[in-house]
This record gives structure tokens, sequence and C-alpha cells, in this order.
């Protein structure tokens, strides 16, 4: 075993890796996962679920589509005592990312309300936050501490 890779007993149990050319944006790489081959009764086994015509995640199988954006928008806000609007609701959002470069904590809420009370997150000083799948078309709002600084929010739709 080395770098983080697990070692197959390639040409002894029909384990091998399967190589596949991807594409995430515009970055090219290669996805590389292990295949296990089945033989005797776990084979039948599984035709028999694969003849029972059951949907694809019946398997276990998750795929979620890679999330494209055509325009990606950066917003400064400036940092308020009273709550500011950091993105607002947006149905085509498809990722939204918040860097915090006040000298004062940033909550931010899902919501229009955000207080130092009532949030989703707080961002640190210099700290950064990004929307975790499912993307959320709610506005976003924030409120710091103090007015120093500003948040820098990039919106990709």
């Amino acid at each position: 075993m080395a770098d983080d890779f697990t070692q197959l007993n390639v040409g002894t149990g029909g384990d091998a890796m399967d190589e596949e050319a991807v594409t995430y944006g515009s970055s090219p790489t290669t996805r590389k996962r292990a295949r296990i081959e089945v033989t005797g009764a776990g084979q039948a086994e599984i035709a028999e679920v694969k003849n029972a015509g059951l949907p694809g995640d019946a398997y276990g199988i998750v795929t979620r589509p890679i999330q494209q954006c055509s325009t990606r928008t950066v917003t400064r806000v400036a940092a308020s005592t009273t709550v500011v609007t950091l993105a607002a609701a947006n149905t085509t959002r498809t990722g939204l990312i918040v860097y915090n470069e006040s000298t004062s904590v940033l909550y931010l809420k899902f919501g229009a309300t955000a207080t130092t009370t009532d949030y989703t997150v707080q961002i640190p000083p210099s700290g950064y936050w990004w929307m975790d799948m499912p993307i959320d078309p709610v506005i976003i709002t924030g409120i710091w501490t103090n007015t120093v600084g500003a948040a820098q929010v990039t919106e990709q739709a």
C-alpha cells in the first residue's frame, strides 16, 4: 500500500481498476474505481435482483448530475450591524461562496432576518463558507458585530 491507494490483488481474484476520463466544469481528470468480479452464487443473486426490474437506486447506485454554471457574479457587501442581503433568492443558483474579509464574525442565515442569535452559520474573520448540496434558492442574509470590512459573495448560476 502506498499514497492512499488500496493495493488490489490483480490476477488472483479478478480485482482490477477501472479508469474513466471525466470533466468537471472545464477540468479534465481521470476517475478511478475498484472493479470486483462476482462469480458463482453471488452472480446468480445479482442477476435475480436485476431481473426484478428495480430502479437504479435500489441497487445502491447514487448519481448526481454535475452542476454547470454559465455565470459567476462577485458582489462586495459592506459589513453592517443591521441585517443585509448577501444573495437574493435565486432559483437558478448552482453555487454560492462567501468570504468574510471583516475583522468580526459574519452571522449568515438562510432567510430574511439574520441576527447574532438567529443564524445558520458563523463565518470567522478571514474565513469562508460555501453552500453544499442541495443548493438552496432562498435569500441569504448576514449581520456583523461591527462595520469594519465586507463580504465577498460569489454566486454561480
